[in-house]
């Protein structure tokens, strides 16, 4: 069986996911704005919201904690306190607190694939496709849960490389063939002794394996003839993510920026190469 900790894992307790777990409530109310008198669970959902965007996962935790004590069945509080509990390595309560929030609300296809991906960290592949399968059928065109199905199809013993490259297929049908390309950008700069600037696009800058390898390439290159812009895709960061921030000659935070505007900014900067570190839900490379 495949080692358990694949980049499945990694995208439960980072911003990424944060984002997407909270989408439905940050526009609600200001999640930095004094909660009144006598909180409500939306109040308290808010401000925990805000506490862990912040990384203060202790305060967030009891913010939740609080909302289920006012409403047992509160699946956004159960599914977020998953999401502090996988961000702590805890994958058992994790996947218990993912599995309240699916038994309560089964048509919400996150908190199905949130139970794929603890399951899958966990080693229990098999439950795993199942969750996510559950999750894509849901919700069939989300790219992101459509590319975690498909990683974790590459890794499962009993998943030939026919049904995978079908697979693949498909979801490149559905979300790469479709997306219109974008015009050639205009007035690059010719001059053969400018130096090459590239991109790197990861959520990975940070004590991971792609970070592992990227790190003394980034070290080593000669300064005279390129210039590496890092474009990051998730906020968790580490010491390397420091030591990125120091080699890089560009260096830009991009977990919030819509697509479009992440298009504009890489035109911008005159890119003349580009490079996601993978085709996974946390690296966005403009087509």
């Amino acid at each position: 069986m495949p080692h358990a900790r694949t980049r499945l894992s990694q995208d439960v307790g980072d911003a990424h996911m944060l984002s997407r777990l909270l989408s439905g409530w940050t526009g609600r109310r200001g999640s930095n704005a004094p909660a009144p008198a006598g909180d409500d669970t939306e109040t308290l959902l808010a401000r925990g919201i805000g506490l862990h965007r912040q990384d203060r996962m202790a305060e967030a935790e009891r913010c939740y904690l609080q909302v289920l004590a006012m409403d047992p069945r509160n699946a956004d509080a159960l599914n977020l306190l998953g999401a502090i509990s996988y961000a702590r390595l805890d994958h058992e309560t994790a996947l218990d607190y993912f599995q309240s929030a699916a038994a309560l609300a089964p048509a919400a296809a996150l908190y199905h694939e949130n139970v794929g991906l603890a399951l899958g960290d966990l080693g229990r592949l098999d439950e795993s496709l199942a969750a996510l399968r559950r999750a894509h059928e849901l919700d069939p065109e989300s790219e992101r849960i459509g590319a975690n199905l498909l990683y974790l199809m590459r890794v499962h013993p009993e998943i030939d490389e026919v049904e995978c490259h079908l697979a693949h297929r498909a979801w490149a049908a559905r979300h790469v063939d479709t997306v219109p390309r974008l015009a050639p950008a205009t007035g690059r700069c010719a001059d053969s002794e400018r130096r090459l600037r590239i991109a790197y696009v990861s959520g990975d800058f940070r004590a991971h394996a792609v970070g592992e390898f990227l790190e003394p390439l980034f070290t080593h290159r000669n300064r005279d003839a390129f210039e590496v812009f890092c474009y990051r895709t998730l906020h968790a960061q580490d010491d390397r993510t420091e030591r990125f921030r120091v080699l890089a000659d560009g260096w830009h935070d991009v977990f919030e920026l819509a697509d479009d505007a992440f298009a504009d900014l890489i035109r911008a900067h005159r890119i003349r190469s580009a490079n996601a570190s993978s085709a996974s839900s946390k690296t966005r490379l403009p087509t």
